[in-house]
């Protein structure tokens, strides 16, 4: 399952150690509780939520990538699949 990104994960993820506040995930609202150099631009936000969304898609695709690897080789060691199901791999 997905994690769903929001701006709230770009913000962090671009500003790790500044505190802020937002409403409803509404950039107009954002409000910095401590001085920044440069807050980041709505722009520049959308961008990252792009970003980490596709950081986060391959991250899914990799993990599916080695789990069916790893019942293809414990196939190969001629495990059933009802074995391999046992092991917790599905």
């Amino acid at each position: 399952m997905s994690k769903e990104i929001t701006i709230m994960d770009a913000l962090i993820s671009l500003r790790p150690n500044v505190k802020w506040s937002m409403h409803n995930m509404d950039y107009s609202t954002i409000q910095w509780l401590e001085a920044i150099q440069t807050p980041p631009t709505e722009e520049e936000l959308n961008s990252e939520v792009i970003r980490l969304q596709a950081a986060e898609a391959a991250a899914q695709q990799a993990a599916e990538t080695h789990k069916q690897n790893a019942i293809s080789k414990l196939s190969a060691l001629g495990l059933s699949a009802d074995e391999i199901a046992a092991l917790g791999v599905k």
